[in-house]
């Protein structure tokens, strides 16, 4: 009897699934915490360089990739309101996803089995379910603990012929309540529970100095160059009347904030009408664009979302 496929909704599950896993190990990219179009596009882009050829094919289905173009420019040039879907997928959305959704998700996730064909017919994988309890709610009587204590003193066990009926072994042997000669157990449940409990705290400690270690790793000094920031030793000696001084490290400031000259082709607002795109004077006292908020790289004054105004008045006049 031939065995049974893996289906497109077991994919589906187990693409949640080994998302929720590297989220709750702390193992995820810092985009995958609270994915966005932009930092999945981001992500995207920086897993290029280390396609393999089953992931590039995930790539050419999603990106619908030219044949002998630059992979980079081509995955920098899609719509980033197109992965609108994949976040909602990663948020719980209960609805179907396309194929090629699923595919390019399991190559950012380092899914595996991947792609489908291999999960389809890999008859070993197995969901991992939460274990059922063992025990169940707590009577009116008591707590759980005491319940269960109660149920072992009260069951019954059978005993050998020869320890009950020496002189008569041909007779049956006798069912005995327990609760007459056993020793109650509530003392080694203490100790039980007092050792789960151990391991819990240092579990929990494990945790927390993970988590200094991440907040103090995130440290770090980045600097202005041209058009974008990059990181930089935070002692890094430079020139004092310079406008791009060391400041703290902003990840989001470091990935996205960019100096951009737009042109009739760059799209300035979101389908929501939110600002794509930033302004402010620079020390030129020129009007500059950026494709992220926040303050001016050089002058610190804080930039403005575009407007209409200024996309009329300053930028198409100029081109």
């Amino acid at each position: 009897m031939p065995m049974k496929r893996n289906t497109i909704a077991d994919y589906e599950r187990a693409i949640k699934a080994r998302y929720s896993e590297i989220i709750s190990s702390g193992q995820a990219d810092a985009l995958l915490l609270e994915p966005t179009p932009a930092g999945l596009k981001r992500l995207c882009l920086l897993k290029t360089p280390e396609l393999t050829v089953g992931d590039m094919t995930a790539y050419k289905r999603f990106f619908t990739l030219k044949e002998n173009g630059d992979v980079y420019n081509q995955v920098d040039n899609f719509e980033t309101p197109k992965f609108k879907a994949l976040c909602n997928f990663l948020a719980g959305d209960s609805g179907k996803t396309a194929i090629e959704r699923l595919e390019l998700l399991a190559v950012l996730l380092d899914f595996n089995p991947r792609p489908y064909n291999k999960f389809s017919i890999a008859h070993d994988f197995q969901m991992v379910n939460e274990p059922t309890p063992v025990y169940g709610k707590e009577n009116e009587e008591g707590d759980p603990e005491e319940k269960m204590n109660e149920e072992v003193l009260e069951s019954t066990v059978t005993s050998s012929v020869q320890d009950i009926y020496p002189e008569n072994p041909d007779r049956k042997a006798a069912v005995i309540p327990q609760k007459f000669f056993a020793t109650p157990v509530r003392q080694n449940n203490t100790r039980a529970n007092r050792i789960k409990l151990s391991v819990l705290i240092v579990l929990m400690l494990f945790a927390g100095v993970y988590f200094i270690i991440s907040i103090f790793r995130e440290k770090g000094c980045m600097m202005w160059k041209g058009d974008h920031y990059e990181e930089v030793p935070c002692d890094l000696e430079v020139n004092p009347v310079a406008e791009n001084k060391v400041i703290p490290i902003k990840r989001d400031l470091l990935l996205y904030q960019k100096k951009i000259i737009p042109t009739d082709t760059t799209t300035f607002f979101n389908p929501d009408r939110e600002a794509r795109i930033f302004y402010g004077r620079g020390a030129s006292k020129e009007y500059e664009y950026f494709t992220y908020p926040g303050k001016h790289p050089e002058t610190r004054n804080d930039l403005k979302p575009i407007t209409r105004h200024i996309i009329s008045n300053h930028i198409k006049k100029e081109h």
